[in-house]
Parts: structure tokens; C-alpha cells; sequence
């Protein structure tokens, strides 16, 4: 998942399911995607957010996720980054 700034972070769990390092890519370049889209800018319309903000909007968004349309998007700019 994406946290401030640059930075993002796979999960122990996440990393535990992945076969090998495509897998890995994969994973990556839709989080990337998500970043390049902006798509996390929605959960932040105002920038930045205090830590309880930040806790209440993380639980929202792995209850309802980006929306089926949102991840879509992301999986296919993924794919045209992993294939070029």
C-alpha cells in the first residue's frame, strides 16, 4: 500500500502469497498506477491529514476499496508499463 510521500509498503502477508519476483512486479506497477492516476488523491481531498484522519480513511478504504472501474484502470496502465 501507498504511504506519504514516495514511499510504498508490501504487507508480510502479501509478500508470503507472491511466487516470485514478477509477481512481485506486478503488484508494484498497479500500486504505481494507482500513484501516476492519482487515484488515492480522492481519499485526501485536502492534502494532508492528521493521524486519526488518516486512520479512519485507511479503514475505509479496505472496507469499500477504489471501485471496480478505478482498479481496472490501474491494471491495464500496469500491464502496458510491464509489457513495454
Amino acid at each position: 500500500h501507498q504511504t506519504t510521500g514516495d514511499e510504498h509498503r508490501a504487507t508480510r502477508g502479501l509478500m508470503e502469497l507472491l511466487k516470485n519476483e514478477t509477481e512481485l512486479a506486478g503488484v508494484l506497477s498497479h500500486e504505481i498506477a494507482h500513484v501516476v492516476q492519482h487515484d488515492y488523491a480522492a481519499l485526501s481531498p485536502g492534502g494532508a491529514v492528521q493521524s486519526d484522519q488518516l486512520t479512519a480513511m485507511v479503514q475505509s478504504f479496505y472496507a469499500e476499496g477504489l471501485g471496480t472501474e478505478v482498479e481496472h484502470r490501474a491494471d491495464k496502465l500496469a500491464m502496458m508499463v510491464i509489457c513495454s
